[in-house]
């Protein structure tokens, strides 16, 4: 028993070492010989440095405790980029590949026993790989001096994985490119021995391709199941037992491809086949949401698609054959005997990299019957690999009401009407993209009686009634074209709805539309080609919020060859509508136009040097009654009797009639743009004249900036359910809330010369009459003269205002007022009650000249700290009424009159600089004193004032000193400052105050224009 037990442990104890020998070399090597940055930075090293192969990752790491007794290596964040043999300046690299992961298993003890790598499984994550086709690869190994052979150690990979690849193969020479996203693949089996032997499983959810002779246009599914046999190197490869799908419908194909090896030219040789040989079989394959009740349908009929690939893949596509049929096919409803009775179609393609002329598409021998309806239909496309070029006839009857009575569920749609065509076609696809219309052939008609179609789980609801189509070689009616024959497309419906979902809407009635393009000897020449249209109704939507409507619309428009030159053509357009409207519901902006008429011709210029524009462009837009509203600007706006005239970047205003508010104007004068360099907007530049009865400018402004708050954080549809039928009614002018005052910036791109003539206009409190005068913008700031008469006086106005600095708003103005009522006066400009506080309390006539430059605040006001003024005011015969300082002195002084206090005569000079008010002495009489008044006060009325007295009833001369703030004033008697100052009857001091006053006011005169 002892012995056992010894044993037991011994055995246990080697199992033990041998078990900690893996784990012990795994710590020893992951924590000190080649940790994860180490590890990084020798792979990334070695590979760069031994192969052509650029390499980099974020890291590398192994573990071994996750996946004993293998060991795990991953990868993570990793680029791999192969470059041509010969780069060039477009192309660098063949193949670039990025990862988020790459991992796999090593059986450590296989490699140290046997020296085989073996993994048994590679994962990689979402790589993302671009391969340029038609360019050589570098090779991939660099060459070295031969050194001394050693073992090699060889490799056994078991299988790779591969999730949500991204694929792209791009063929810059022949403009391929072919993309293939969320790909996966397994690939599982003897991948790394002399025959490789394996299984692959593929899946793309999205397969298209663009470019030249290409079939992928459309966005397809792919996937693949299939077994490969491969000789060594994978210099030839062997398919077979392989299915794919291509979207829902199954194929089986076989093949191979051979010569993959360096610098051969690639062969494949594919054949693959549709694995359904009859109709119902292929039913099956039909997605559910295309027909969600296939199962009720019965279905008869054989079909057949088969189809051949072979030839060399380097520098070509290969050479394709597909051949198809369905025969005596129909379909029916169950339990419903009559159904289509008759389904036949072959189809058959060839397409011959080498034989251009033999490439080609066709589809004949398509009849489809039943249910009253009957289809037949031949097409064929040639010269697939160039300019293909179509032939076809279709002729056909559709009984949409049996069809959609006895054969189309009514969950999925309601069918109604009946068509009637007889087409034939033929025209190169070339032509028909560039609009030669007069060498494509067609002849026919189709016609519609009446017929609906609606789905509510399609959201479809459309409707069409009394439809005719003709198109032919015709005599010519349009004056435009002068050649006679002509191949002419007209078109006459009664009626037309289509509303489809939220994205579509159109409505019509009464339309009659009629195209015309003329036979060409010269085939080199530009193609002639009118369009006439007559519509009572329509109604359309544009996108997902804006709709237009026209009534009794009217449009001719046409191009021709110029006389100039054939390969150059001139156009015409007419446009007339009884009314027009346009919504954008969003923004709730809107116009309505009642009696419009827009005409425009288009002819290329003389071809001068330096000419800016290539085309002259003249025409006119005119409109009885246009209504215009925007919540950005919330005033209706009317306008009458409109006539604008245009020439290429000009449009002239002949008495344009606006009502905007309480507010009117006739506008004439001309607006033009300049073209500007690349990157900047062009100049808007022009001449404006204004005449107006009536100007409100606080309900214009107020409407600018409630615009402008709008603009800064937008809110919700000032008017709720706006339509087209009802904008009338509900966009109404309403009363908006007041928002807080702002400075207003005025536009970088904008250069207008406008004169003004408004007979009434108010500001603020005050009427304005006979307000005349220019006003000239630009860049951001505005210059004016202006000349007005008030209810207060008359007044005078030069001024610059300047917006070009974000951050504030500057103005520098001379403002001259005549027999303006002095209490009043601070309406007009508020700074004159700061600069003399008794102007507030007088009455009578008063003259003042206010010149002065600073920053504006919020209010459009001169802020006082900031500003530089000299202001002159003079008046006689002042009444100073109920100020309690004036009344103070009186009692004081023992005026005579302390009920009405007469200012004799007033004639004062301020100057306003760095937030103090000086008062250049002057004098003053009233009752029975003559006094010099002078001193200082800043803008919070804090005084510091001194009166001479120089008559009183006090036999001696004295002087007053006044100190404080207003209502708390400190008097003090003292010695007479300006008793010399009027010794000369003030002559001298008047002379010199002028001067000073003169050299301020010029100084700042001088910066009135535009910089």
């Amino acid at each position: 028993m002892k012995r056992l037990k010894t044993v037991i442990i011994t055995i246990t104890t080697i199992l033990l070492v041998c078990m900690s020998i893996p784990f012990i070399a795994f710590i020893v090597l992951h924590y000190f010989i080649l940790t994860p940055e180490k590890l990084t930075s020798l792979l990334m090293r070695e590979v760069n440095e031994r192969t052509h192969i650029q390499f980099e990752c974020q890291k590398i790491e192994l573990d071994y405790l996750d996946s004993w007794p293998s060991i795990s290596l991953s990868i993570r964040e990793g680029k791999v980029r192969i470059p041509v043999k010969t780069p060039t300046d477009s192309v660098t690299d063949v193949i670039s590949v990025e990862f988020g992961k790459v991992f796999g298993n090593i059986q450590l003890l296989k490699l140290l026993k046997e020296q085989t790598l073996c993994i048994e499984n590679i994962f990689i994550d979402e790589p993302d790989m671009i391969m340029e086709l038609g360019q050589q690869l570098s090779p991939i190994l660099k060459t070295t001096k031969k050194e001394k052979k050693e073992k090699q150690i060889s490799f056994d990979i078991r299988q790779i994985n591969i999730s949500d690849a991204h694929l792209h193969l791009r063929h810059r020479k022949k403009g391929l490119e072919t993309e293939a996203d969320r790909l996966s693949a397994v690939i599982k089996g003897d991948l790394a021995t002399a025959q490789p032997s394996f299984d692959i499983e593929a899946t793309c959810a999205s397969l298209c391709s663009r470019g030249k002779a290409n079939f992928l246009e459309q966005e397809i599914a792919f996937s693949l199941q299939g077994h490969c046999d491969a000789t060594e190197h994978f210099n030839d490869i062997t398919l077979s037992d392989t299915r794919f799908f291509i979207n829902h419908f199954p194929f089986e194909a076989e093949g191979s491809l051979h010569n993959l090896g360096k610098g051969e030219n690639p062969f494949l040789d594919m054949r693959f086949s549709l694995l359904a040989s009859s109709l119902q079989e292929l039913l099956e394959f039909m997605p559910e949401k295309y027909l969600p009740e296939k199962k009720s349908y019965s279905v008869t009929g054989s079909t057949a698609l088969k189809g051949e690939i072979k030839g060399n893949l380097k520098d070509a596509l290969p050479d394709i054959k597909v051949e198809g049929f369905i025969s005596q096919g129909s379909f029916r409803k169950n339990g419903i005997e009559q159904g289509i009775d008759t389904i036949s179609l072959n189809l058959e393609m060839s397409y011959q990299e080498t034989r251009p002329d033999s490439c080609f598409i066709v589809l004949h021998n398509v009849k489809v019957k039943g249910l009253g309806s009957s289809i037949q239909m031949e097409n064929r496309i040639t010269n697939l690999q160039s300019t293909p070029f179509i032939t076809g006839d279709l002729k056909g009857h559709i009984d949409f009401d049996r069809i959609g009575r006895e054969f189309i569920s009514p969950r999925l749609a309601a069918l109604r009407g009946q068509m009637t065509s007889d087409l034939s076609f033929a025209f190169n696809l070339k032509d028909l993209r560039e609009g030669n219309l007069n060498r494509i052939w067609a002849d026919g008609r189709l016609q519609a009686k009446h017929i609906e179609a609606r789905s509510p789980e399609y959201h479809l609801d459309a409707f069409i009634s009394g439809m005719s189509m003709d198109i032919g070689y015709k005599k010519n009616k349009s004056d435009f074209i002068a050649q006679s024959e002509v191949l002419s497309g007209t078109a006459d419906i009664d009626s037309l709805k289509i509303a489809y979902a939220q994205s579509v809407y159109l409505n019509l009635s009464r339309l009659h539309l009629r195209s015309n393009t003329a036979l060409s000897k010269d085939t080199s020449a530009l193609v002639p080609v009118t369009a006439h249209l007559n519509c009572a109704v329509l109604q359309a939507k544009l996108d997902k919020d804006n709709w237009a409507s026209a009534e009794g619309l009217e449009l001719h428009a046409g191009t021709k060859p110029s006389p100039t030159g054939k390969k150059r053509y001139e156009g015409a357009l007419m446009l007339k509508a009884d009314k027009l409207k346009y919504l954008d519901s969003h923004r709730q902006n809107a116009i309505v136009l009642e009696g419009g008429e827009f005409i425009t011709e288009l002819r290329p210029k003389a071809r001068t040097a330096g000419s800016a524009s290539k085309w002259d462009l003249k025409g006119m837009l005119s409109f009885n009654r246009s209504q215009v509203y925007s919540a950005y600007f919330p005033l209706m706006v009317n306008l009458k009797q409109a006539r604008l005239g245009f020439q290429n970047h000009q449009l002239v205003l002949n008495r344009l009639q606006m009502q905007a508010g309480k507010s009117d104007c006739i506008i004439s004068g001309m607006l033009h743009t300049n073209p500007a360099p690349k990157g900047e907007e062009p100049k808007l530049e022009g001449t404006l004249q204004i005449l107006s009865n009536t100007i409100n400018y606080d309900e214009l402004k107020q409407a600018f900036l409630y615009g402008e708050a709008l603009a800064r954080e937008p809110k919700t549809a000032t008017v709720s359910s706006l339509t087209l039928d009802n904008l009338e009614q509900k966009l109404t002018p309403k009363a908006h809330a007041k928002v807080p005052e702002r400075l207003v910036y005025l536009p970088k791109d904008i250069q207008l010369d406008v004169q003004l003539d408004i007979e009434n206009m108010n500001y603020h409190e005050i009427e304005l009459q006979q307000v005349r005068g220019n006003m000239l913008i630009k860049d951001r700031q505005a210059y004016s003269q202006l000349s007005t008469r008030t209810n207060l006086g008359k007044a005078d106005l030069s001024l610059l205002y300047d917006s070009r600095k974000q951050e504030k708003v500057t103005a520098s103005f001379d403002l001259d007022l005549k027999d303006v009522l002095v209490g009043q006066m601070h309406i007009v400009v508020p700074a004159v009650a700061t600069l003399m506080p008794l102007t507030k309390d007088m009455d009578g006539l008063i003259d003042c000249r206010l010149t002065a430059e600073g920053t504006l605040d919020n209010q459009m006001m001169p802020i006082l700290s900031t500003t530089k003024a000299a202001c002159s005011l003079g008046g006689q015969k002042l009444v100073l009424m109920d100020n309690a300082t004036f009344d103070e002195i009186a009692r004081k002084f023992r005026f005579k009159n302390k009920k009405r206090n007469l200012i004799d005569n007033l004639s004062a000079n301020l100057i306003l600089q760095d937030g103090q008010i000086e008062v250049i002495p002057f004098l003053m009489q009233w009752d029975r004193y003559q006094a010099v008044i002078g001193g200082t006060h800043s803008t919070d009325f804090t005084y510091n004032y001194h009166l001479t007295m120089l008559k009183s009833p006090f036999p001696i001369d004295f002087g007053v000193n006044l100190s404080g703030k207003a209502g708390e004033l400190k008097y003090k008697i003292g010695k007479c400052k300006y008793k010399e100052l009027y010794k000369d009857g003030g002559t001298k001091h008047l002379q010199q105050t002028e001067k000073r006053m003169e050299s301020i006011r010029q100084g700042i005169i001088s910066h009135i224009k535009l910089q």
